[in-house]
């Protein structure tokens, strides 16, 4: 949240040659500003056989690369959501 309570999003509209295939909207849950960040992603696919339907991940990232650990914090607000571990990937 912001320091007056607003949510923080970021929306992405997302295209191919110059055609909208999808909306993604990244909502900010919870940080500590230092360490981790706990965001909530949706997209809304446009277009193609996913047309109409959305997708929502969880995504938390660290300062550290080699802090592989959840925070506890962030445990709290996930829990329940039987939430899996994907490929990590650097670029």
């Amino acid at each position: 949240e912001t320091e007056n309570g607003e949510t923080e999003t970021l929306t992405f509209n997302c295209k191919i040659g110059g055609y909208a295939i999808d909306t993604t909207i990244l909502v900010v849950l919870d940080t500590n500003n230092d360490d981790y960040g706990l965001f909530y992603i949706c997209a809304s696919y446009l277009t193609g056989p996913y047309k109409d339907l959305k997708a929502d991940n969880y995504m938390i990232v660290r300062r550290d690369a080699s802090k592989r650990d959840i925070p506890e914090r962030a445990k709290n607000l996930i829990s329940g959501k039987n939430l899996q571990k994907c490929e990590i990937t650097k670029s």
